[in-house]
């Protein structure tokens, strides 16, 4: 072997150790860990909420007809109040965000609970009669908590 080699393996073998994770790795989020932030503030939590405000499942005006498409926008809204309640912790307008967040977790337990909102493949949703009014009300508790957490400057 070359004499150049036996030392350039050596010390490119120290450089790459170098490189690997310093730090322990991460662990995944346990059943009692709390979960991750949604929103960093409130800004981001107005924007998001002005985004979902525009979903078809929020502005339709034949929910009955179009509630079986709604599951991704019932998570995305369900994902919010975590972060609404969280950033509005000690505003003026906490109370309002409080009410309006509680409004909107009920309608999505409603929801649930009418099995409007099935996986894809995973079954037939729940009846138009009960789901219509369903996303009806999560339509209207949305509007609340998107008026009560205000828009972004």
């Amino acid at each position: 072997m070359r004499p150049h080699l036996l030392v350039a393996v050596p010390v490119l073998l120290l450089a790459l150790a170098g490189c690997g994770e310093s730090a322990a790795p991460a662990r995944p989020a346990g059943p009692g860990d709390a979960p991750a932030a949604v929103s960093t503030s409130l800004a981001d939590l107005q924007t998001k909420l002005a985004s979902i405000a525009k979903d078809e499942c929020a502005l339709t005006k034949d929910p009955a007809a179009v509630y079986p498409r709604c599951g991704r926008f019932v998570r995305e809204v369900q994902n919010s109040t975590p972060a609404a309640r969280a950033d509005s912790a000690g505003l003026a307008i906490e109370p309002g965000v409080r009410a309006a967040a509680d409004a909107v977790d009920a309608a999505v337990d409603q929801m649930a609970r009418d099995q409007c909102t099935t996986p894809m493949g995973a079954g037939t949703p729940g009846p138009p009669e009960a789901c219509g009014p369903d996303l009806v009300a999560l339509q209207a508790a949305v509007k609340a908590l998107v008026a009560a957490v205000g828009t972004a400057p």
